[in-house]
């Protein structure tokens, strides 16, 4: 199984235009194609993940993520902003690149990011840039 089998190519978005934690998680959650009702029970979720602690892993990257009723099977979405927001990372860095995580309540996938995989040693040895094109 590959990472790029749970995006649909509609659920990336390069420019991002929220400039708030909650802007940037509707945005998010619009790429993955609910309907209205769908869409405020996920942000309802994803709000009360964050009140747990910031999905801001540190390194300009966070992974909201959650589980719900409203997928049936694991989806992805990705966004960059390239200006970065607070998001209330870790590390107190903005954040630049957002992976939305959205697992069905019954899965076999981890219901947790560990925010060990942000301090590993080749991750500080290959940084990210926001403003790097896409080739």
């Amino acid at each position: 199984m590959e990472l790029r089998e749970f995006f649909a190519e509609d659920a990336v978005k390069l420019d991002l235009v929220g400039t708030t934690k909650d802007d940037i998680l509707k945005e998010l959650i619009g790429l993955l194609g609910l309907d209205d009702k769908n869409e405020q029970m996920l942000f309802k979720m994803l709000k009360r993940r964050e009140n747990l602690g910031s999905t801001g892993i540190g390194r300009g990257i966070a992974i909201p993520h959650c589980r719900s009723l409203v997928v049936s099977k694991l989806r992805v979405a990705f966004g960059r902003k390239r200006d970065g927001i607070d998001f209330k990372a870790m590390d107190g860095q903005p954040v630049h690149f957002f992976f939305l995580i959205v697992a069905p309540r019954r899965s076999r996938f981890p219901t947790s990011i560990s925010p060990c995989s942000a301090r590993s040693p080749s991750s500080r040895r290959n940084p990210i840039s926001p403003t790097a094109s896409s080739s």
